[in-house]
């Protein structure tokens, strides 16, 4: 962006004041260590997610005319002029019109309503000013040119990184319904090329289908998300709700649990006596289940939940392949055998059946 002001409307009552943000937007890298994810406490907050405030204005954060403002070190990214000086005009620079930003977002709308310092400003024709850290200032100007209907601003096509910024926006300040028209496009253009591994692009795309409500996008991305995950599914600070990561994390555990308990009981089946056939074959089997056991780290100790290193893809190819022993049975002619019949594979295909052709996803309507 080579402006460093912006005017949406000449007669605009709010300036945002804009500076490239500190964190990394989404960061893959440190994700291990920067979030935890815990099932099904939706309530909380995690890791970067921490400016957020599940989507919704945090009011506490404005306080009453005259008050003076609490230092929050929760959230130091988005700073009312009163917190901090205004000397300087680096970054850029929008003036936009509240009256616009009120019917785009019940976020604006509360935070120009209620007796609070800007709606004080406002009613006595001053001069809002809102500083934004938090956001990049490319998605900023793209939102606000789509809320004050400047559509021929708005580009028609976007990367993945730019609509999942977008999305952050549209999901932060609740205004869904005013680019609803350009995310079509948007998704529609990106869609054919949409994540298949999984990656920090395909919780991208996941953050997208989630905000936006796409639900084939929502199924595919979930899908594969569990399937090809090696550990706990983490948000990465985006809005991706944490009873959807609680879900995803379940069933992924559940599955490779399921499978890894069943390995274990197949194995015991075999020492017991009698086993689930003769004793010559009941130790051959023992013996080959215990070494591709023991091959694939699935044996001492046996993995427990988050299952970290295991993907549910790669589980059950690998446990497939697990090699079985081919011999003879006795026979009373001297010059004739018979191969057995019996081989391992009959009896691991009954634990990999349900996931041979892939997870189901979830559904939007999954999510209460």
């Amino acid at each position: 962006m080579d402006e460093s002001f912006h005017v949406l409307d000449p007669e605009g009552d709010v300036l945002l004041i804009l500076q490239s943000p500190d964190e990394e937007f989404a960061a893959w890298s440190e994700a291990a260590e920067a979030e935890k994810c815990t099932l099904g406490k939706d309530s909380e907050m995690q890791g970067n997610e921490k400016w957020l405030t599940n989507g919704t204005f945090d009011e506490q954060n404005y306080n009453e005319p005259g008050e003076e403002p609490e230092p929050n070190p929760s959230n130091p990214k988005e700073k009312s002029p009163e917190t901090q000086e205004t000397s300087g005009q680096g970054g850029v620079r929008l003036q936009v019109s509240s009256k616009h930003l009120r019917l785009a977002s019940p976020l604006f709308r509360r935070m120009f309503s209620c007796g609070l310092q800007e709606a004080v400003k406002l009613q006595s024709g001053e001069c809002v000013e809102i500083r934004m850290e938090t956001w990049d200032a490319d998605v900023v100007l793209i939102l606000m040119n789509a809320i004050h209907g400047k559509i021929r601003n708005v580009p028609r096509t976007v990367s993945l990184e730019t609509l999942a910024k977008i999305a952050v926006l549209v999901d932060y300040y609740e205004c869904h319904e005013v680019v609803e028209l350009c995310s079509e496009k948007w998704i529609d253009h990106l869609e054919r090329n949409a994540p298949r591994s999984y990656s920090r692009d395909l919780m991208l795309w996941l953050c997208i289908s989630w905000v936006f409500k796409t639900a084939y996008g929502f199924q595919a991305a979930t899908r594969v998300a569990m399937e090809q995950s090696r550990g706990s599914i983490l948000s990465l600070g985006l809005p991706i709700p944490p009873r959807v990561l609680a879900q995803l994390n379940q069933r992924r555990e559940e599955a490779l649990g399921g499978m890894i308990t069943s390995l274990h009981e197949l194995l015991k089946s075999f020492r017991e006596s009698p086993g689930p056939c003769s004793f010559e074959c009941s130790s051959m089997l023992l013996g080959a289940l215990t070494k591709g056991m023991h091959a694939r780290n699935l044996l001492d100790p046996q993995p427990v939940a988050p299952f970290t290193g295991h993907n549910i893809t790669e589980t059950v190819d690998s446990i497939s392949k697990i090699p079985s022993p081919r011999w003879y049975n006795e026979d009373p002619s001297r010059y004739n055998s018979r191969p057995h019949k019996y081989g391992l594979e009959q009896h691991i295909e009954p634990i990999t059946k349900n996931f041979r052709y892939g997870m189901k996803g979830l559904h939007l309507s999954d999510i209460d």
